[in-house]
């Protein structure tokens, strides 16, 4: 799924968060990463509900919070 399906960058223009989709199938992993040393907040309506989906990466805890602390990432996965 990592390497083939459907990929989305979410937010092109911020200047803080880098985020993803990758689709195939059914499935969606959702990628979420404050490239910053700052906190930073991720748009609602910039990705998916994240509303039960599996955590499957985090460098700071689970969570599905739109607030991200700095240098924090998140792989999400839908479906």
């Amino acid at each position: 799924m990592i390497v083939h399906g459907q990929f989305e960058l979410l937010l092109p223009d911020h200047e803080q968060i880098w985020a993803l989709t990758r689709r195939l199938d059914d499935q969606v992993l959702v990628m979420v990463a404050n490239c910053s040393s700052e906190q930073a907040r991720v748009p609602a309506d910039a990705i998916p509900d994240l509303t039960g989906a599996r955590l499957l990466l985090a460098t700071h805890g689970d969570s599905t919070a739109l607030e991200l602390e700095p240098w924090e990432s998140r792989i999400h996965l839908l479906g």
